[in-house]
């Protein structure tokens, strides 16, 4: 009875260890997800506003070819 219950208490303590390691495991995944779409994010933006100054570029050098 007594090792029966030496062996549970093992597992329990070892199934409580695996549980620790995958919720450590889930978080840092979380954290790197999280730091793609912050990344993700400013290569959206950068590029919006590469295609805004192109296009601002361009509106501007018409105008000034419009009044030459």
């Amino acid at each position: 009875m007594k090792d029966e219950a030496g062996e549970r208490d093992r597992e329990v303590s070892s199934l409580n260890s695996k549980l620790l390691s995958l919720q450590l495991d889930i978080k840092n995944l979380h954290d790197v997800c999280k730091r793609q779409r912050k990344t993700l994010q400013d290569n959206q933006l950068c590029m919006e506003e590469a295609m805004n100054s192109s296009h601002d570029k361009k509106q501007a050098q018409a105008l000034a070819f419009e009044e030459s």
